[in-house]
């Protein structure tokens, strides 16, 4: 009675994933570029800013 238990979940699991691999959708073609260069610096952080659980508002400068 266990085995057939374990047959039934082990088959609806392996069905299952067969039907999500079946209608997954493709994935897009991907163009890598190595070309593309980002700027990192300071810019990107907010002028202030505020800590959590504090009053003060800290400024970058």
């Amino acid at each position: 009675m266990t085995k057939n238990i374990l047959k039934i979940v082990f088959l609806g699991l392996f069905g299952f994933a067969f039907l999500v691999y079946l209608t997954a959708n493709k994935p897009k073609y991907v163009v890598d570029n190595e070309n593309i260069t980002t700027n990192i610096g300071i810019n990107l952080f907010p002028k202030q800013f505020e800590l959590v659980g504090e009053n003060r508002v800290y400024s970058r400068d």
